[in-house]
């Protein structure tokens, strides 16, 4: 009996081993599986193949794109989003009538985007204006032709008339912007101006 139940605890023992063999077995190739998966997974990636990563970053640059159209289109676009000039001063049509008017940023004129309507008339005038009008004594004007095309902007050089008359080759030691950029809104203009940095000048005004 004492020998029968030592061949017996000696085949239980025998069948702990080989079960402790076979998971471990099991284990290493599960393991190693796992470990061929990820190698896949970053190949993948570093290639170009359809998987997780890529498609994450194609939404990545869906969710960008979409932003970025939201915050340019239609919120910052000139044609809706601009500052009104009706001051009846500035239009040409009032002859001489300088004022002692500035456009500068003491007067709390800023670099922005402005239409002009009103008695200021319809937009800026592109021909000589002579000193002491558009109620300043430098009146401000542009030296070029405005856009032909709904929604195109164009930069256009600024003038001003000053002692040597007009287009004064002195004109930008009398702090007078260089330049200005114009767009074309179907039915009329919008200029993005900046202020002058010194006075009296200011941007005459025209019915176009």
């Amino acid at each position: 009996m004492q020998k029968t139940f030592i061949q017996k605890r000696s085949m239980f023992l025998d069948l702990r081993i080989r079960l402790t063999k076979q998971s471990i077995i099991f284990l290493l190739d599960a393991l190693a599986e796992c470990l061929e998966n990820a190698s896949f997974m970053s190949y993948n990636n570093e290639t170009g193949f359809p998987g997780a990563t890529t498609s994450s970053a194609s939404m990545g640059d869906i969710i960008t794109a979409t932003t970025e159209t939201s915050v340019w289109w239609p919120v910052d676009d000139p044609c809706s989003n601009y500052t009104v000039l009706d001051q009846p001063w500035r239009n040409v049509a009032n002859g001489k009538n300088y004022a002692h008017k500035c456009d500068d940023e003491y007067d709390g004129f800023v670099k922005q985007w402005y239409r002009l309507i009103g008695g200021a008339g319809t937009g800026i005038p592109s021909t000589c204006q002579a000193t002491n009008h558009c109620g300043a004594y430098v009146p401000i004007y542009l030296n070029g032709d405005l856009p032909n095309a709904t929604g195109a902007v164009v930069t256009i050089p600024l003038c001003g008339t000053h002692v040597n008359g007009c287009c004064d080759p002195d004109w930008p030691t009398y702090n007078i912007p260089h330049s200005l950029r114009a767009k074309h809104c179907g039915g009329y203009f919008v200029y993005e101006l900046e202020p002058t940095t010194g006075c009296y000048a200011a941007y005459c005004g025209t019915d176009l």
